[in-house]
């Protein structure tokens, strides 16, 4: 077996898809027994040292063949030195260029002078951590899509709006709206709402179609009203989260098709599922005169399906049951309480 280990050392503030391609490359070569992931601490970090190694751990990778150390001075570098490569990935001539003059600053923080690279993929040349940390100081949520894990979206997010941060799924007659509404009024919680963001935008749709009649165009039509509402919604969506930056201890962002949008890649992968039995949003949607809402479920997961997408993307999944038409504000609290507290890496639950 080769015992040579490939030391991959970076401030990794936060960690990209460009870094654990960096990784992945590595293991893939087999030239190596291990690839140790160097997590340095040696200056100022938007993070600390527990919430990035949680960062790299929410990455696909070979865990049984990658570690991950946290660096703070040179004894946390204790592998022999003739075992030990440094990894390191370049991108294009700038990067070899740069790599050159900081190849001695290298070996005099972690004592390994022997270095192995890796050329990076072009579709991932863009990516980088600094490029990462500006577009979500700007609200530029298309600037994190799949340039990050769904957790570190979270980690970024909730540093900068200075709040919790959650996205609200459930099907029709669930109570999604019942519930953000009052979680709303009683603790000044903030709550976007995207079926009311579309709305804003129904003349385009209504110029676009010709008709006022929408609603049954939706489902033969679903490529061209995404291509129309997908990113103006968006743009709402960062406009609105600007405004609520550091007002709020929680953000609710509902959205029933968030799944299906894979709204978590750019606002996180905290989830918060309201569910009721299918026999009490039958009664609730005949209730309201809705009853053709139904036919859209096909698009929504059933609580066991969202477990089951939870546990597949590694998402952190709160199930709120709600089959109560009415309940006191001791639940209310509850709830809040949960989602205030809760730790970003929580694993599943549900209440």
């Amino acid at each position: 077996m080769n015992k040579e280990i490939a030391v991959y050392p970076g401030n990794f503030d936060p960690f990209t898809i460009g870094h654990a391609e960096v990784v992945k490359r590595a293991v893939a070569t087999g030239k190596f027994g291990k690839v140790v992931i160097l997590v340095t601490m040696i200056r100022e970090s938007w993070f600390d040292a527990e919430a990035k190694v949680a960062m790299v751990k929410s990455y696909d990778l070979p865990w049984d063949q990658v570690d991950v150390v946290v660096y703070h001075e040179p004894s946390d570098a204790r592998w022999p030195r003739e075992n030990v490569v440094i990894l390191r990935g370049v991108r294009d001539e700038h990067d070899v260029e740069f790599e050159a003059e900081v190849k001695g600053q290298i070996t005099a923080v972690t004592g390994y002078d022997q270095f192995f690279y890796i050329e990076c993929r072009e579709d991932k040349w863009q990516i980088s951590s600094s490029a990462i940390r500006k577009s979500v100081t700007e609200c530029n949520l298309m600037g994190l899509k799949d340039k990050v894990t769904p957790k570190v979206v979270t980690y970024l997010l909730e540093k900068v709006l200075k709040a919790k941060l959650y996205i609200v799924v459930g099907r029709p007659a669930s109570g999604k709206s019942t519930i953000c509404n009052r979680l709303e009024k009683m603790f000044e919680i903030g709550v976007i709402k995207i079926d009311d963001v579309a709305k804003e935008f129904r003349h385009e749709l209504v110029a676009h179609f010709g008709t006022e009649d929408l609603f049954d165009l939706m489902e033969d039509h679903e490529d061209e009203f995404t291509s129309i509402l997908g990113p103006r919604i968006i743009e709402r969506l960062e406009y609105m989260l600007r405004e609520m930056t550091g007002k709020h201890e929680v953000i609710l962002v509902e959205c029933a098709y968030a799944m299906k949008y894979s709204y978590s890649k750019f606002l996180g992968e905290q989830i918060v599922y309201v569910a009721c039995t299918e026999e009490t949003a039958r009664r609730r949607n005949k209730g309201r005169g809705t009853p053709y809402l139904t036919k859209f479920n096909k698009d929504i997961p059933d609580e066991g399906e969202m477990r089951q997408l939870a546990s597949e993307d590694r998402l952190t999944l709160i199930v709120f049951e709600n089959d109560e038409d009415d309940f006191d504000d001791s639940k209310l609290r509850f709830w809040y309480d949960l989602l205030t507290f809760i730790p970003v890496d929580f694993l599943a639950s549900s209440c």
